[in-house]
This record gives structure tokens, C-alpha cells and sequence, in this order.
């Protein structure tokens, strides 16, 4: 039995081996049959050092459209950014004439590379990256987005195509649904001169919409609007400013604003200004922060780019969204050429002129370095097998051969159907949401304003963990709803899916969510059998909480923050106070608190930190706060919290200080402090005598105790 259990895993052995040799191999031969090697990715972007300054400018005369990346090989983003530049030049340089220069070089000086008095001039910050476009290269555009791959191709999309031409209403209307705005360009034909001013300043506005929610479209002729535009002048050329429901404004050139570059783009800033930071397209933690203000905000963090397809076919189901959804699996030139790298270690591994002695498949003739390519063979060959028969690259570069065409136009339509952080899919889904939560506050006759965010959680994770909202990688996206009239969040548990997310805003209407209260893990002290050891108590929201429900015992409190870089002043203080007064357990205790892992009752919500607070014993309502006026030192922290005490717990402590070897070069002095303490407590007792009859028993109690106290210290006096 033995013997033919190890005979079959030896055969299954064999046959996995074989498996993985004859695919690795087959990719390889596939792939090395176009010619790929390392020399194949060299760069096309024309680099100084390598070509001087003048000489780069002159090429953007002969290129209709061309990018110049100034940078600084010091800065840390500049190389991060050149990287992204290099991977984003080799898929568009076909379109594109790519140049970046070091500004750190000696011989690549950008003083004086740009010169203008308006608009974008010479760079003053790294990393820069500007566009020449127009005749000669003369017109420039410089780019304001993020330095990541998907922003950047989507940037140079809307370079190539600054404008759509619509036809009928229906297209109209399908790229409302897909913008914040829509800027509707309406001329008899493409010759007039307004209509080049238009195309020129939808270049220019790209320099403030990078992403392009502003979306510029241009019709010809006369055509009929569709009503619901509401728009009612019929001259033409003019520009109508379209949101989802109606026209804003027109531009028609009369009055002081006539028909230039200069006069289109500031038109359109008087409105963009005053909405920039509610605009889907752009949204933000600080586009919520905003909203906020004016209502509860939904917040969509999506996890992956499953949930993009997943909208994607919600929205297509609702026909707001007709564009297929086609996952681009673009590979940065640093992973083909780890693709090559892995080919190469694959036909070393192999090392056998026929298949059929692959079955023998001898482990001890294997190289370990080898072995360590075996997960990274099984990653490359499931992502890119796809990628076989249709490699990205061309042999003999030959631009008119029927394959390089074929690839080309393949790479292309990628490029453009990226959508997995396309802006346009992101508004769609963020309108059709927002739509549903205005039908659903509808039908619950709410009156609250009730706003929509949708953000990637890759860029903002956190901004999630700041709010200490749990991140989960199998749900598609991360939902919770900020309500900042009830100081709360409330985070949807359940998978995300429009049926639960309905229910989930259904459940708040109704107020039937639990709001989120973060509650940060403390671990139980560490035991120790030395008796001097001391160790200060950490606690919890929930065991702050239950502690002032214990009125026996005097308690401080110190609330503060790990981002606070002045807590670490009082919470040293903080922590001497309490090593010092360790052996009054029963009369004092002192508690740490990190209000960025806890959420707090309001109460307890501090404008400043670090905050210490004394809860005096008995008398908790009447705790206090120390001054932010004060020093944070030993003495008045200690002052402070003697002045919230009774008068007989402010001897005890005292004591306890003296007695012990904290002071030991002050203890007369510290005795001295006490004598005078209890003769001060001895004579406001003898007034209270005085004044209170009914009390005179417990007033005598204390007096006689002070009596014994004030023999005590001056022993002790005596043998100092």
C-alpha cells in the first residue's frame, strides 16, 4: 500500500513538472519570437544630459504635440514621477514627442527654458511637466494632476482630444450623464474663428481640470436643443454651461467679454470656483469635509476594481452607461522587462533538447536560484498569457506593416477604455446614486440634505483609518454615512450591493443604525515581581468610561494624541507624578487616554491636547482642567492637582512625597511644606467651628487627626 501511494505522488510529481516546463517554454518561445529582449525597452524620451536644452526646445517645432518633464535628481517625487513618465512616454510616443530635462545638471540649465508673462512660465517647482501644442510648439499647457500612471494617460487622452462633436440629443444627453458639467459649443462651421478660441481654451482649462469633469463638446449647423436644457437664446456661436437639468449660463461674446482664450477660461472659473470641491469628478476626503456642512454625506471607498465593473453593469442595466467595460492590463516597461528576465531563467531551467525527458524531472540537477522565479513564473504566465499571440512590441518598427498597425490600434483602445479610474464611469455612478438617495429621501419625506462622495480607497486608506472605519479587501467598497448635526458614523457591515445599500439608507432614515465608536485594544499589564516597578494604566474609551462610574477614588485623567508632537512635554510630567505617587493607589489614580483611537462622548472632546483633567473624589462633577497658560513642570502640575483634592488627601500625598526618595535633596524643605500645609488646614477647621454647629463632630475628627499629623512631621523635623 506503501509502495503505491509513493508511486502515484511520484506520478503526479512528473506531471505537474512536465506541465510547467511545456507552458513556461511555450510563453517563452512565443515571446522570443518577436524579437523581445532588454534592448527593446530602451527609452523614448530624449534626455538631457544627452541633448542640450536648445536643442529639445527646437523639436517641439516639428511635433504637433509635445512633453517636456523638468525634474531634479535630488527629489525623491521628481524620480518617483520620472518613472511614471518613462512607462507613460513608451505607450504614447506615437502621439506625443516625449523630452525630460535634470535641472540639477550643469548642463541642462531651465532658468530661461520658458519665458512667458501669462499662464504657464518657467518651472519653479519639481516635478514640472508642460505641454507644447499649436504651431511652432508656441502654445503651453502644464499639467496640475497626480503623478500616477492612470491620471497621467488620461491627461494626454484629453490633450489628444480636447473636444467631442455631438449629433443628435440622445449623445448629448448620454455625456451629461457622465460629467459634473457638460460646456456645449454651438457654431454654423469649424472654420469660424470662435470655434478655434473654443478649442484652444478647452486646452487651456485642462491646466485646472486635469481629469476633464468638465466636459467640452461642440455641435455645427442648426440643430434643435432638447427642451429639458431649457435653453431659450438661439444665436449662434455661443457656449452654453450645461448641468443635469438645465443651462446656467450662455457666452455669446456681447458686452465686455469677447471671444478669446483669456475671457472663455475665466468665464468658466466664476462658476467652477464656487463648486470645485462638490463636483463628483474631483472628489476628495476634503470634498466630503465640505458637503458635510450642508447635510449627512454618503462616503463610497472603493476597495477594488470589482466594483467598477460590478457599477458598470448596474449603470448599463439603468442606460446611463453604454461603454463596455474592458479591464486594460498595461504593463509598466520595469515589469516587461521582468518578463524577459523570468523568459531567460525559463530556457535555463529547461536545458533539454526534447520535452519527453522532462518527465524524469531530477530535482538535484536544478539551480537554487532557479527556484525562487517558480511564484513569479505561475503571476506572469496567468496575466500575460493573454498577451502571446498579440505581444506589444514590433520587431523591425516598421509603421506601416499590417501587425504593428494591429497592436497599435489594440494598445490605443486600452489607453482610452482604462476605466478603472476613469472619471467619467465614477460621476455616472456617483449620479445614479445620488438620484436613488433622492427618491428614497423622497418616499421617507426627509427635509435633510443628503450628499455623495466616491473616492478610490487606494489613494485615501488613511483617511479611513483615521476615522477608524475597518477596511475590508473582500468587499467591494467601504460605505459608511457621516452625519455631522449627531456628531456620529454610521458604517454599512454588510457587502456592498445596491439592494444592501438601499436598505442600509432605508435603516438610517428610520434611525435604526448604531453609530460607530472606535474603542482602541489594551492590552493587560504585565505582571512584575520587582516592588519598585511601576507601569501606567492605558486605558480605553469603555474603560474610561466605567472608571467614572467608581466616585471613591481621585481621579486624573491625561488625554492626548501620538500625533501631538507638545503631549510629550506634559505627558513626562504626567509620568513622574504618578511613579512618585505610585504608593496612594487607594487615595489617587492617573489614566492615559488616546483620543485618536477612541471616540469620546462630547463631553470629553478636547479643542487642544494634551488635556489633563482631575476628577476629585466624592466630587466628580466638579472636575477641572489645567490651564493651558501654565508651565506643564512638576511643581505646577502638582500645585493643580493639590488645590482639586481635600484637605486631607492633600496631606496624605504630601506626605507620601516626603516620606519617600523622590526629594532627597529637599526633604527638610518638603517637611517644612507640610507643617505649614496642616497648620493652614488647622486654622480654616477652628473657622469652620465657628460656623457650622451641626458639623462640629466631623470637624473635630479632622482637627484631631491634623493634631496627630502635626506631631508626626515635627519628629521627623528634629531628626533631619
Amino acid at each position: 500500500m506503501r509502495q503505491q501511494i509513493l508511486g502515484r505522488l511520484y506520478q503526479l510529481d512528473v506531471m505537474w513538472c512536465r506541465e510547467l516546463i511545456v507552458l513556461s517554454y511555450f510563453w517563452f518561445l512565443n515571446i522570443s519570437s518577436y524579437g523581445i529582449a532588454l534592448q527593446a525597452f530602451t527609452t523614448v524620451i530624449e534626455h538631457c544630459p544627452g541633448s542640450n536644452v536648445p536643442s529639445i526646445r527646437s523639436q517641439t517645432q516639428y511635433h504637433e504635440i509635445s512633453g517636456i518633464f523638468y525634474y531634479t535628481s535630488w527629489d525623491e517625487e521628481s524620480v518617483k514621477s520620472l518613472k511614471v513618465y518613462n512607462d507613460v512616454a513608451y505607450y504614447y510616443s506615437s502621439y506625443v514627442y516625449f523630452a525630460a530635462v535634470n535641472c540639477w545638471h550643469l548642463a541642462c540649465n531651465c532658468t530661461h527654458t520658458h519665458i512667458t508673462n501669462i499662464g504657464s512660465g518657467s518651472p519653479d517647482k519639481w516635478p514640472t511637466l508642460i505641454i507644447h501644442y499649436g504651431l511652432n510648439g508656441k502654445k503651453q499647457l502644464q499639467y496640475n494632476g497626480a503623478w500616477n500612471f492612470s491620471a497621467l494617460c488620461q491627461f494626454l487622452n484629453n490633450v489628444l482630444k480636447p473636444l467631442e462633436r455631438v449629433y443628435s440629443a440622445d449623445e448629448l444627453r448620454e455625456i451629461r450623464l457622465q460629467a459634473d458639467v457638460v460646456i456645449l459649443g454651438l457654431f454654423k462651421k469649424s472654420s469660424c474663428h470662435e470655434y478655434k478660441q473654443y478649442t484652444a481654451a478647452a486646452f487651456k482649462w485642462l491646466e485646472t481640470d486635469p481629469l476633464r469633469s468638465y466636459r467640452f463638446v461642440v455641435t455645427f449647423g442648426n440643430i434643435s436643443l432638447p427642451e429639458f436644457f431649457n435653453i431659450k437664446e438661439k444665436k449662434v456661436p455661443r457656449l452654453e454651461y450645461l448641468t443635469m437639468t438645465k443651462s446656467i449660463k450662455s457666452f455669446n461674446g456681447d458686452g465686455e467679454l469677447m471671444w478669446n482664450v483669456s475671457n472663455i477660461v475665466l468665464w468658466l472659473h466664476d462658476e467652477f470656483n464656487g463648486v470645485h470641491s462638490t463636483l463628483h469628478g474631483h472628489s476628495t476626503p476634503i470634498s466630503l469635509a465640505v458637503k458635510l456642512k450642508q447635510g449627512p454625506v454618503v462616503g463610497i471607498f472603493a476597495n477594488n476594481l470589482h466594483f467598477y465593473e460590478y457599477m458598470e453593469e448596474v449603470l448599463h442595466a439603468s442606460k446611463m452607461w453604454s461603454t463596455p467595460f474592458n479591464l486594460c492590463n498595461l504593463l509598466t516597461i520595469q515589469d516587461l522587462e521582468d518578463n524577459i528576465n523570468v523568459g531567460k531563467t525559463i530556457k535555463e531551467f529547461m536545458n533539454i533538447s526534447n520535452v519527453e525527458d522532462a518527465s524524469t524531472c531530477c530535482y538535484g540537477q536544478m539551480k537554487l536560484d532557479h527556484l525562487k522565479h517558480y511564484y513569479k513564473n505561475n503571476i506572469l504566465l496567468t496575466r500575460l498569457f493573454q498577451y502571446v499571440a498579440n505581444p506589444f512590441l514590433e520587431v523591425n518598427n516598421d509603421l506601416k506593416s499590417v501587425h504593428y498597425l494591429r497592436n497599435f490600434y489594440r494598445q490605443t483602445k486600452c489607453l482610452k477604455t482604462n476605466i478603472h479610474h476613469s472619471i467619467p464611469l465614477r460621476i455616472a455612478i456617483a449620479q445614479y446614486l445620488d438620484k436613488s438617495i433622492k427618491g428614497l429621501q423622497h418616499r421617507n419625506k426627509c427635509n435633510r440634505t443628503v450628499s455623495i462622495v466616491v473616492v478610490d480607497n487606494n489613494e485615501h486608506a488613511n483617511y479611513l483609518n483615521f476615522l477608524g472605519i475597518p477596511i475590508s479587501n473582500h468587499n467591494l467598497a467601504t460605505t459608511f454615512i457621516a452625519d455631522n448635526e449627531k456628531e456620529s458614523i454610521y458604517v454599512m457591515t454588510e457587502t456592498f450591493g445596491i439592494h444592501n445599500f438601499m436598505k442600509f439608507l432605508q435603516n438610517f432614515f428610520e434611525n435604526n443604525l448604531s453609530a460607530l465608536q472606535r474603542n482602541a485594544d489594551v492590552y493587560p499589564e504585565k505582571s512584575t515581581s520587582k516592588p519598585d516597578s511601576f507601569q501606567l494604566q492605558e486605558v480605553n474609551r469603555f474603560m474610561f468610561l466605567n472608571q467614572l462610574h467608581y466616585h471613591n477614588i481621585t481621579t486624573v485623567v491625561l488625554i492626548y494624541s501620538p500625533s501631538c508632537p507638545l503631549c510629550a512635554n506634559l505627558q513626562n510630567t504626567f509620568l513622574q507624578l504618578a511613579a512618585v505617587l505610585r504608593h496612594q493607589s487607594n487615595t489617587i489614580r492617573f489614566l492615559r487616554l488616546n483620543s485618536q483611537s477612541n471616540d469620546l462622548p462630547w463631553q470629553f472632546v478636547m479643542t487642544t491636547l494634551p488635556t489633563l483633567i482631575v476628577f476629585p473624589r466624592e466630587h466628580y462633577a466638579n472636575s477641572r482642567i489645567f490651564p493651558s497658560f501654565l508651565k506643564t513642570n512638576f511643581r505646577n502640575v502638582l500645585s493643580f492637582i493639590l488645590a482639586q483634592l481635600s484637605a486631607v488627601d492633600q496631606v496624605k500625598l504630601v506626605l507620601s512625597i516626603c516620606e519617600g526618595d523622590a526629594l532627597p535633596q529637599s526633604k527638610a524643605s518638603c517637611w517644612q511644606f507640610v507643617k505649614k500645609l496642616i497648620t493652614k488646614h488647622i486654622a480654616q477647621h477652628l473657622h469652620y467651628w465657628q460656623l457650622f454647629e451641626t458639623e462640629r463632630n466631623l470637624i473635630f475628627e479632622r482637627l484631631s487627626a491634623f493634631k496627630d499629623m502635626s506631631l508626626d512631621i515635627q519628629r521627623n523635623s528634629r531628626l533631619l
